[in-house]
């Protein structure tokens, strides 16, 4: 039943986010920062999704410690989770249209292109049509994008701006530049998107790019960028964090769909179990 539905997505979930915070600098400080959004928005609600980004979680973990290929086998796992997810091809196709002007790169581009035509004319053209009809011709916009890609646009800035001040590997600093180029590339979309009031569809594919706000958090706390002090750097995170969970709760429309949150373990005997 559902309950079963929920604590199997919940598990693929809450893997991903742990084997990918435990491999951070500050892995509580990452647990904190997917706290608000991530884990209570999207993992509670979009619970397929929320699944498919646990393994997208797992397999940039892989990336940055250097295994690729166990990346890209669990990137194309998530999809098995949730259509949407063939937006994280655009990782690999990203990284690789840096380098273009490689041939190797060239025809790692067009394979996956052709693959990844192949698998949705077969196995997904249903799910996309549909996808299409709900999103686009009733006009379902997301109210919340606005805020959420603006925090996007936030990280992805400062990044850019100050990369050459931080001291970074080459996969992060790969990564992190692929990130924030589609993190560009979702923002330019949104304005059409905004003006079809079909928002929505961007919204739901920039629930991929989170892991960018949990990587670069780490990150300015680790260098000290602005040559402000670790401990300071925290504090401040936490607190917009904080913030930004309390402004959700209380301003949100549909937060009263989480609060109070009736947890299934901890319902009384008179309780009633309502979908």
């Amino acid at each position: 039943g559902i309950l079963g539905l929920n604590l199997f997505n919940a598990f693929f979930f809450s893997t991903g986010l742990v084997f990918f915070c435990s491999n951070l600098k500050y892995p509580f400080l990452g647990l904190l920062v997917s706290y608000p959004y991530l884990t209570i928005v999207v993992a509670m609600n979009y619970v397929n999704q929320s699944s498919a980004i646990g393994l997208e979680l797992i397999a940039l973990t892989f990336y940055l410690q250097g295994k690729h290929k166990l990346y890209f086998a669990t990137l194309v796992s998530g999809i098995l989770f949730h259509a949407s997810a063939v937006f994280l091809l655009a990782i690999p196709i990203v990284e690789q249209g840096v380098n273009i002007k490689k041939k190797k790169s060239f025809i790692y581009i067009v394979v996956v292109l052709i693959v990844t035509s192949i698998v949705v004319n077969f196995f997904f053209l249903d799910f996309f049509t549909n996808t299409y009809t709900y999103y686009f011709t009733r006009n379902y916009n997301a109210g919340g994008f606005i805020v959420k890609g603006g925090i996007l646009l936030g990280y992805a800035l400062i990044f850019f701006v100050n990369q050459l001040k931080m001291k970074l590997t080459s996969n992060q600093k790969s990564l992190f530049n692929i990130f924030c180029l589609n993190i560009f590339g979702l923002i330019i979309l949104s304005f059409f998107s905004i003006l079809s009031q079909s928002s929505a569809v961007i919204y739901r594919l920039s629930l991929y790019l989170y892991p960018i706000q949990i990587l670069l958090s780490d990150t300015f706390v680790d260098n000290e960028l602005f040559n402000i002090r670790k401990k300071t750097w925290r504090f401040f995170i936490i607190a917009f964090y904080f913030l930004t969970l309390v402004g959700w709760l209380q301003f949100s429309n549909h937060s009263t769909d989480w609060v109070p949150y009736k947890n299934f373990f901890f319902l009384g005997p008179d309780d009633e179990i309502t979908f």
